[in-house]
This record gives structure tokens, C-alpha cells and sequence, in this order.
């Protein structure tokens, strides 16, 4: 019996296939998952098999979110969880824990991918209906800024100034060091140097920065933008960008990039 794909029915696919304790079925009448075993008859024009998942699709699917995810230390902890043999499953979700920007990344990967799968699944019932499949544009599920992250410029008024004039400093700092750390001594001194100077010249008339931030108000980078006015109103100089370690890969600097465009 013909049905269509809702939401509603998509996830309680997804979830019943997600319990690997039991087969399902899908009862195209009443809408709804059933477990095979307590079926006395299982009629094919009502009863649907929905798709299989077991614990090497769930390996290769976490496999695939370690490929597309760019924070290197949240990247490396996982793979290494991967290599360890014995109690993958449970040590991947310990690790999450550990990244909780990197963990609600995991879930809306794993959501995008089962989604993906119960809509192909569908897509084979309306071929063999013989009707068209659903014409979904499948999203790329490949690491992007995070929707939680918040971007914002600085303030400008003298009584919310000094707040976010301490975030900058404190930023800005973790900036100049790394930037000496990366290079040879006196290159990466002089480098570090010149960036204190200019920013240290800091204008709210012809510059401005950009904070990123969780939800929870956890600072997770900066940028300061130069413009030179009138004279190139579609140049701007950025003086300095900086993401904290723990929220790189997300794409926060191309999007500090954006806001100020």
C-alpha cells in the first residue's frame, strides 16, 4: 500500500533502525514501525522491510565524519578511537564528550545521514509504485560553521566597551604568541611586534572587530578589520584573526571573513 514519506515517519524509521535488538517493519496502514517477530502474518502490500543498519555501517559512518571534520585535535582523538580495537562505539561517544561543539556536529551529521538513507529507501518504493522518485536536493553533509556559534561587533559605547576590549586583549595575546611560536625567534618576534603596533594604533572610526562566540557566551575567536574609507570603500585590511584551538575546523574564520565583507 501506497504512503507517503513524512517527517514523522522518517524519524520513526531512523530510530527503529537505529535498534538493532529487533527487526522492523514498516505498516503502511497504520504508519508505523512493528517488530517482525510479533506479527502472526506479514502481509508484503502493507508490511515494508525498512533499511538495515548494524554496527559496520555505523563504523563507516563514523569513519566518514572523522574525514570531513577540520578541528585537528577533536580529529585526531576520534581516529585514534577507530585504531584502539576493542569498545569503539562507547570510547567514540567518550571522546565526543570531551568536544561538546564537535559532539551536536556528530549528531546533525549522523541525522543528515540517516535521513539520506530512509529517503533513497522511499525513493526504491516509488520507482516500484511506478511512480517518480522524490526529487530531494541532498545536502552535503561536510563540516560548516556551527549554527550555535554567534558573531557580533564589538561594542563601541564606553559602557560595554571595556568588556569586550578585555575579550580582544585576551585574544589577542594567545594571537601574538602563536604567531612567535610559529616562526624563527626574531621573525616571529618582529612579526608579533609589527601586529601590536598596528593594532595598538586601534580606531573605531576607520576599524572594527568581530567576536565569535557560543551560545553560552564562550569566546571562540576574533577578527579586527581595516578600512580605509572613501578612498576604497570595497578594500578593508584584516589586522589580525584568531580562533581558539578548541573551535578550529568549524569554518570560524572564513565566516569572520564574511561578516565583515
Amino acid at each position: 500500500m501506497r504512503f507517503e514519506l513524512t517527517d514523522e515517519i522518517r524519524n520513526l524509521i531512523v530510530f527503529a533502525m537505529e535498534d538493532q535488538g529487533n527487526k522492523y517493519l514498516f505498516d503502511s496502514v497504520n504508519l508505523q514501525t512493528v517488530i517482525e517477530s510479533t506479527l502472526e502474518k506479514s502481509d508484503e502490500e502493507r508490511y515494508y522491510k525498512i533499511p538495515t543498519w548494524d554496527s559496520i555501517k555505523g563504523f563507516k559512518l563514523m569513519e566518514r565524519f572523522i574525514s570531513v571534520l577540520r578541528n585537528p585535535l577533536a580529529r585526531e582523538d576520534l581516529r585514534g578511537v577507530l585504531f584502539a580495537g576493542k569498545g569503539v562505539f562507547r570510547n567514540f561517544k567518550n571522546v565526543l564528550h570531551q568536544y561538546p561543539e564537535v559532539e551536536k556536529l556528530w549528531f546533525s551529521f549522523k541525522e543528515k545521514e540517516m535521513k539520506q538513507i530512509v529517503s533513497s529507501w522511499y525513493n526504491t518504493l516509488l520507482v516500484s509504485w511506478g511512480l517518480e522518485s522524490l526529487d530531494e536536493e541532498l545536502e552535503e553533509n561536510s563540516d560548516a560553521v556551527y549554527e550555535d556559534f554567534v558573531f557580533r561587533v564589538a561594542k563601541e559605547n564606553q559602557e560595554e566597551i571595556s568588556k569586550d576590549s578585555e575579550i580582544l586583549t585576551c585574544t589577542l595575546e594567545k594571537f601574538f604568541l602563536e604567531f612567535e611560536n610559529q616562526h624563527p625567534v626574531e621573525i616571529g618576534f618582529t612579526l608579533a611586534k609589527l601586529c601590536k603596533n598596528q593594532i595598538a594604533s586601534f580606531n573605531p572610526e576607520n576599524e572594527f572587530a568581530v567576536i565569535s562566540e557560543t551560545i553560552e557566551g564562550e569566546v571562540a575567536g576574533a577578527c579586527i578589520v581595516y578600512s580605509y574609507g572613501r578612498e576604497a570603500i570595497h578594500t578593508a585590511v584584516i589586522s589580525a584573526l584568531y580562533v581558539e584551538l578548541a573551535f578550529r575546523g568549524f569554518g570560524i574564520g572564513k565566516e569572520h571573513q564574511r561578516k565583515f565583507l
